[in-house]
């Protein structure tokens, strides 16, 4: 009976021993299912994380590109015309023009005649009672195809036809004021003056063109049109930070008989000057003119690795352009052969837009421009 009893004891404890080995062994094997799924998910999740991050900012890449095509431009107007109009002026033309024009009622006949302001206007919806001939150089031409047009550019105003009009409120060029404007003045027209021209600079463009798009299309607007020159900005600035600097000169009106030379302070200056590369031509601008007469020596001297070929909007077209510089390059073969930009083919042909403020039209341009140069230009 002893001896039966020490075996089951024997057998009990073996049991319990089996149990506690398997228990352990299960709890172990627990352990580690546990454990490398856990891991796994982290490097999951990491994974994941950084596949949408990336997925993101190549969303984000695609939508700027978007958004900076001129059809796909919108912007936001909450203004109210109840309180008439108050189209205020950049602080740094206030001195010439006041800090802004006020009128007690919304104009229910507009004449712009400021080649600048009339792309901001198209996507605005702002309606015109007649608008200027250089319309047709605009990106908003569609826009103003069954509106008059006006005579109005650097060969003068036609002045009857805005008065004949009976509007109130013309729309210009500052450049136009002391001719034209006064006229309109002296018949109680409001006029508002805007900042155009191959030396009006990046800066200058952005705060005139925000000043109407406030006045024309409310806070809303305004912060639109901010948003859309930042995303253009950052475009270039990103264009500068993945290519190496360039010595450039710009040729301004290609084909005359003289050669001119634009610096940084000329309007397509700031731009080449936000992207990065070095104006050979800023040395010689001692009086900060904008555009220099100069020579064909100076050029020589220069050596610059690319050459910028502009004209004005209602002159030559990109190809016009190379055609006329290809002739002075053949007139002096050897001469223009021994510049770098010219054995390396590195010549940039712009069409009109690049060469004058033209407003809101700037922010596609300046994404295009950082597309073409990267293609002309590599690395």
């Amino acid at each position: 009976m002893k001896l039966l009893k020490t075996i089951m004891a024997l057998a009990l404890c073996c049991a319990l021993t089996a149990c506690s080995t398997t228990a352990q062994k299960a709890k172990e094997n627990k352990n580690k299912t546990t454990q490398v799924p856990t891991t796994t998910a982290k490097q999951s999740v990491a994974t994941t994380s950084k596949a949408a991050s990336d997925n993101k900012d190549k969303k984000d890449k695609e939508t700027t590109a978007k958004n900076l095509e001129w059809k796909n431009i919108k912007l936001r107007n909450n203004l109210d015309k109840q309180k008439g109009l108050e189209i205020k002026y950049p602080e740094a033309v206030q001195k010439k023009y006041g800090k802004s024009l006020k009128l007690s009622k919304y104009p229910a006949k507009i004449v712009d005649l400021s080649t600048s302001s009339l792309a901001l206007m198209a996507k605005l919806n702002v309606k015109m009672a007649a608008v200027s001939r250089t319309v047709k150089t605009t990106k908003a031409a569609e826009y103003y195809k069954d509106v008059k047009d006006i005579e109005s550019g650097m060969r003068g105003v036609d002045t009857e036809a805005v008065i004949a009009l009976e509007p109130d409120l013309v729309i210009m060029s500052g450049g136009m004021k002391e001719k034209y404007g006064a006229q309109l003045e002296k018949l109680k027209i409001p006029v508002y003056y805007t900042s155009e021209g191959p030396l009006v600079n990046l800066a200058a463009n952005q705060a005139e063109t925000e000043a109407l798009a406030e006045a024309f299309g409310g806070s809303q607007a305004k912060e639109d049109v901010t948003a859309m020159y930042k995303a253009a900005e950052e475009a270039c600035q990103n264009y500068a930070k993945a290519h190496a600097s360039k010595k450039t000169a710009i040729m301004f009106g290609v084909g005359g008989k003289s050669i001119m030379l634009a610096t940084s302070k000329s309007y397509f200056g700031t731009i080449i000057k936000m992207l990065g590369f070095e104006n050979a031509a800023d040395a010689k601008d001692v009086k900060g003119s904008g555009i220099l007469p100069s020579s064909l020596e100076t050029l020589v001297q220069a050596d610059p690795e690319v050459i910028f070929l502009i004209a004005p909007p209602t002159g030559y077209d990109p190809q016009s352009l190379l055609t006329a510089f290809t002739k002075a390059k053949n007139a002096d073969k050897a001469v223009y052969e021994g510049i770098k930009a010219v054995k390396a083919d590195k010549i940039v042909a712009l069409p009109g837009n690049y060469t004058t403020s033209r407003g809101l039209e700037i922010v596609p341009d300046l994404y295009h421009l950082c597309e073409i140069l990267t293609e002309k230009l590599g690395k």
